[in-house]
């Protein structure tokens, strides 16, 4: 029997539906009174089998605080407090906090997870990012750095990969880069992390750029995007990412 894969990757926080750039990239968000949404896509082929996915995150709140948490016509209602978990497994969704699971019927996630917190009281999101598990059974996919496909063009090449970076634009902020790849228009863009850049782009799986209200589109922005792809080599061996 062929053990499932798991993949974690982050979201930030600020990645809600409708957030403001600097909300984006803040560490520490007030929940409003109307609450917020996140969308995250599961980076499923479908040929993939799901098996769990959760999203954990960290809260603080002030008084007896309370939380609804929808997730996929699901809701549950709990104290805001400490690290939250919720999540589908084996037909059912649960969620758990401060020791405590509650579990309830309901259908299985589609492409996008839609997850709605919607707060009674002062509650704030803490921490740089919303925590994602995925489980599933089929082709790999490989969580890797920009310098690890650098490193190694060869070994990725034909295989999907799942980067946490910020775009690049036209240039590379940090020291390490590659030549323009034949295979790329001259307008093709980076995107890069603390171990260098590549060129491409790939299915966006959590996250936005924020251009043009923070940087123009073909210059380097800090905010973190999730994105998934195909790492392809040229003819010279110069890696990129197609989606």
């Amino acid at each position: 029997m062929v053990a499932p894969i798991t993949i974690v990757f982050p979201v930030p926080i600020g990645a809600y539906d409708g957030s403001l750039p600097k909300t984006y990239l803040s560490s520490r968000i007030k929940i409003p009174g109307d609450g917020i949404t996140y969308r995250i896509r599961l980076p499923l082929l479908k040929s993939d089998t799901l098996k769990s996915v959760s999203v954990a995150f960290d809260v603080e709140s002030s008084g007896k605080s309370t939380l609804l948490i929808t997730v996929e016509n699901v809701t549950f209602e709990i104290p805001a407090k400490d690290r939250i978990e919720i999540g589908y497994k084996g037909g059912k969704w649960y969620i758990s906090h401060n020791g405590h699971r509650e579990n309830r019927e309901g259908g299985k996630p589609g492409e996008v997870l839609s997850l709605k917190i919607l707060p009674e009281g002062k509650v704030v999101l803490v921490g740089e990012s919303l925590s994602v598990r995925l489980e599933y059974s089929g082709k790999p996919i490989y969580r890797v750095r920009v310098g690890d496909i650098l490193d190694s063009p060869k070994d990725y090449a034909g295989k999907r990969v799942l980067l946490v970076v910020s775009p690049g634009g036209w240039g590379c902020p940090v020291k390490r880069s590659t030549p323009h790849p034949e295979d790329l228009s001259r307008s093709a863009m980076t995107v890069y992390d603390s171990t260098g850049c590549i060129y491409g782009s790939g299915m966006l799986i959590a996250g936005r750029v924020l251009s043009p209200d923070v940087h123009p589109i073909y210059m380097p922005g800090e905010e973190k995007i999730v994105i998934v792809g195909r790492v392809k080599v040229d003819r010279r061996g110069v890696p990129y990412i197609i989606p």
